[in-house]
């Protein structure tokens, strides 16, 4: 008996040490992002050709090594599209991207046509992260150096850090390519989707040269809150996630009591991201449940707003109206011309503010017997132009009646989206959605 006693009692001290030692890893490993991109080396670039497009301007494509991460060179391909009619000439839109494409010729048409309908120079950053490294590839290899993180407690292991210094050297290099040119490029609006929408978030807070940030089909802000959010409205981890969950990480962040260190280092919620934001989101988006920008929308700074696409999922199929939103918001940030948005819910009325003529508002429903909506089909009501009330303060008030679209035997999820006139440019916009349950 006094044998296995003791027996426990040098396990639970062996458990404690390890677990001890485990937490100042943590807590004390270096998980800083300011400190990994300042010292990760300084990058290089060569440039490897000129390029032509059909709507002319300059196109080049260069090559540049923007760190060694974990003894390995990261290597990317990046685009600089400079149109003709060059109005913007200090300011950029950097797209992330991932691997590059089979079709080079494509993707230069496309960003070179781009870059003349915004009247600034455009650049796409692709391999966004290097990939595949340990023959993995996307969430599947950014889960695996969370995991080799937990293990080693080597603070440059995670994924997103090498991530987000592949955009500042490619700022670096892009930046001394202009001088060539005679150009002084300034200030980026950095743009991305998906993880790269991720990236574009923690750019936002660690460079000084962004001006602004549209993260596009990253929903996933505070994620512990996401986390317990998905397994109260799925009962279960979202699939698409599912690399995360195999090693456990899902699970550790829902139950974990403190935020773990790993997620305030990487999750865009724990920084201060001081520029302007424009969100786009997909309504059916399966990685997310549908009401996720609730979470944490209130709580970034100003400005800020929001675009949902409905009947979109992950990847956003209406490319043209995903551009437009960012070239109308790109021109607001050049002005410095930021509408006020603001809505609540009284229980009974939906209401939206701004201080910005509304050209037109609609309201977007959609049903679901669960609180999963990813399936759902959502629809759209025109709000009447007897629904807009100009308040004592001059701002406009836009009432919708969700209450009216309530079903007994469904749940109802909403949004509302609004044109706003702001200098001459009609500026689409809408709220995070909502979900109220059948009661």
């Amino acid at each position: 008996m006094v044998v296995e006693k003791t027996l426990k009692f040098r396990i639970l001290i062996v458990v404690f040490l390890i677990f001890t030692s485990f937490f100042c890893t943590l807590v004390f490993g270096g998980l800083d992002l300011v400190e990994y991109v300042s010292s990760s080396g300084a990058p290089s670039y060569k440039v490897i050709s000129s390029l032509s497009s059909i709507v002319g301007g300059r196109s080049f494509l260069l090559e540049v090594i923007s760190q060694k991460w974990r003894n390995m060179n990261w290597l990317h391909k990046v685009l600089v599209c400079i149109p003709r009619n060059l109005s913007f000439k200090s300011h950029a839109i950097l797209v992330i991207n991932g691997s590059v494409p089979r079709d080079l010729t494509q993707s230069v048409n496309q960003f070179a046509t781009i870059a003349e309908s915004f009247g600034a120079p455009v650049i796409s950053l692709w391999d966004v992260p290097n990939q595949p490294i340990y023959g993995l590839r996307e969430d599947a290899l950014i889960a695996y150096t969370f995991y080799q993180y937990y293990q080693s407690g080597e603070p440059d292991w995670p994924l997103l850090f090498p991530m987000v210094k592949s955009v500042i050297s490619a700022m670096d290099c892009v930046q001394e390519f202009f001088l060539t040119h005679g150009l002084k490029l300034e200030k980026f609006l950095v743009t991305g989707a998906s993880k790269r929408g991720w990236t574009a978030y923690l750019v936002g807070a660690v460079d000084p040269r962004v001006m602004a940030i549209v993260p596009i089909v990253y929903d996933n802000l505070n994620m512990p809150k996401q986390m317990r959010k998905q397994l109260e409205m799925y009962g279960n981890f979202s699939e698409q996630i599912r690399y995360y969950s195999k090693y456990s990480f899902t699970e550790m962040v829902a139950t974990s009591k403190e935020v773990p260190e790993l997620v305030k280092a990487v999750d865009p919620y724990f920084y201060d991201i001081p520029v302007p934001k424009l969100l786009i989101l997909g309504s059916n988006d399966p990685y997310w449940v549908v009401n996720s920008s609730e979470i944490y929308f209130s709580d970034l700074s100003d400005p800020k707003y929001v675009r949902v696409f409905p009947n979109e999922g992950h990847d956003i199929r209406n490319a043209v109206e995903v551009a437009n939103a960012i070239r109308t918001f790109f021109w607001l940030c050049i002005r410095g011309s930021f509408p006020k948005v603001d809505w609540h819910f009284d229980g009974q009325d939906f209401i939206v503010s701004t201080d910005s003529q509304v050209c037109f508002a609609r309201f977007w429903y959609a049903y679901s017997e669960s609180l999963d909506f990813r399936k759902s089909t959502w629809k759209s009501l025109e709000i009447e132009m007897e629904y807009f009330v100009q308040a004592e303060t001059g701002d406009f008030l836009i009432y919708a009646k969700p209450s009216n679209f309530l079903n007994k035997d469904k749940n109802l999820a909403f949004f509302v989206e609004i044109g706003l006139v702001r200098d001459s440019m009609t500026f689409v916009v809408t709220t995070t959605p909502k979900v109220l349950k059948i009661k």
